[in-house]
């Protein structure tokens, strides 16, 4: 959430009055958190919310904590499909939440098996979804359709989805189960109309975008365990 403040942690009042929300979940450590990466770049390359901008609010308990530092992978501006296939960061907290568990790393994966008949479930634990426009926890389970093509004709990390998870939740968690456990894949990286069973990318007539982690996402976690140590 990006807002500018005078100092110290803002409210939850104020955030809320002043900022824009999204999806942050706690992962790999207590302090490390997934993200969407458009909330740290926009689709042209240009910077969107900077880290020290950037506000987690841990659900359970309450706490509001700083971002202190971002890394996610690089894209070619401009292009929307490459911008969306990589659409996820790593962040870390200026400290752990005092009742916080980050999902462990055996848990969070790259789905190789590529199953389109296989259930999603997405949770949103901020989504403006309910009567009134507030916000609330939201769960769904869905399916996912073809993966979108690049122009050389390969794959791309990007899903459509029949999932109906309200606005703000980028970055809500899309989970698949595997030998009777969930494990998380991807993201929600947006929601437009109306989506059509995989093919070419047409932004006009998709509903949600589902962007599937990749090695791309360890990296960056590495990348900040490096520059934590350095």
């Amino acid at each position: 959430m990006k807002v500018p403040y005078k100092s110290g942690v803002p409210t939850k009042e104020y955030l809320v009055k002043n900022g824009s929300a999204a999806n942050a979940t706690l992962s790999f450590e207590n302090d490390i958190a997934i993200v969407s990466r458009h909330v740290f770049k926009n689709q042209d390359g240009s910077k969107n919310y900077g880290a020290a901008n950037c506000y987690f609010e841990h659900v359970q308990s309450g706490e509001i904590i700083p971002f202190v530092d971002a890394a996610y992978p690089k894209f070619k501006a401009g292009d929307f499909l490459d911008w969306l296939d990589s659409d996820f960061a790593v962040v870390r907290l200026k400290s752990s939440p005092k009742r916080g568990k980050a999902i462990p790393e055996e848990d969070i994966i790259e789905d190789l098996e590529d199953d389109r008949d296989a259930r999603v479930k997405v949770i949103s634990n901020y989504a403006r979804n309910s009567k009134g426009g507030k916000e609330a926890l939201t769960m769904t389970s869905c399916y996912r359709g073809g993966r979108y093509q690049f122009p050389d004709n390969s794959l791309s990390n990007v899903n459509a989805t029949d999932c109906d998870t309200g606005l703000g939740s980028s970055g809500a968690q899309a989970y698949l189960e595997i030998n009777g456990k969930p494990k998380w894949f991807g993201i929600i990286s947006g929601e437009i109309t109306k989506a059509p069973e995989g093919g070419e990318m047409d932004p006009r007539k998709l509903s949600t975008y589902l962007t599937r982690f990749d090695s791309r996402l360890f990296q960056a976690y590495q990348q900040l365990k490096q520059r934590q140590a350095i």
